[in-house]
């Protein structure tokens, strides 16, 4: 298996989607620029949700007759850039901060290779482009409702992380973390210094709910202190 990877085009892409960045559920010009992109390249395209796209690509070679999906995530975030790059964000206050931009541009360059080599594979190639990531539940919420992964033998998504040029890095099960949070309130009670046992000690109380969450949860899901407030 031969073929090129249009290295150029897809910096191209990804510096155009930087400077013209669009906030979740706001990627009119965004979506309308990947699916012009698709069908240029002779891809069947369709509007799951107004803001999102997907395109379908049929091979021809010889393989597994199975429907593979590629996921790409659009929307930038509520950040203004002060990098100074001559392809800076054009939109104050917006900025492709996460790396959308590329993940955009690399399955743009998967569908440009894949389009240009058809033969090469058989089965079909779903490439979804996802908006509203950066929201929950967000854009992925609206798609699955709206039935694009309907028909998916099987689906892989990315994201951009430090590696040496020209690597991969691959794992099976979950490989990305989300720092969530909440609020509890603890309501405690006064009382005399010489009657304690008629109080209800709202600090130690915190002290003990969060030293036991932090022993019950996941790594990735210990609590902080700083979610709590406390009030007598």
């Amino acid at each position: 298996m031969s073929f090129t990877v249009p290295d150029e085009q897809i910096i191209e892409w990804r510096r155009h989607m930087h400077a013209n960045p669009e906030l979740s559920f706001k990627e009119v010009n965004t979506s309308q620029w990947v699916e012009d992109l698709l069908r240029g390249m002779g891809i069947e395209t369709s509007r799951p949700t107004p803001t999102s796209v997907l395109g379908v690509l049929k091979g021809t070679g010889k393989g597994p007759a199975k429907n593979i999906g590629l996921r790409a995530d659009m929307d930038a975030l509520p950040v203004h850039e002060e990098t100074g790059e001559e392809f800076t964000s054009t939109v104050p206050g917006v900025m492709h901060a996460c790396g959308h931009d590329t993940h955009t541009a690399m399955q743009l360059g998967a569908a440009k290779v894949l389009s240009e080599n058809t033969d090469l594979f058989g089965g079909t190639v779903t490439f979804v482009f996802q908006h509203a990531e950066e929201l929950n539940p967000g854009g992925a919420q609206e798609m699955v409702k709206a039935g694009a992964m309907e028909g998916l033998d099987g689906i892989f998504a990315l994201h951009v992380m430090n590696a040496p040029v020209g690597t991969v890095q691959v794992r099976p099960g979950p490989a990305t973390s989300l720092a969530g949070g909440g609020w509890i309130t603890i309501q405690g009670q006064g009382s005399h210094g010489s009657m304690p046992q008629n109080s209800i000690d709202r600090f130690s109380s915190r002290r003990r709910w969060s030293w036991g969450s932090t022993r019950s949860c996941p790594a990735a899901w210990i609590p902080r202190t700083s979610w709590l407030s406390t009030r007598a």
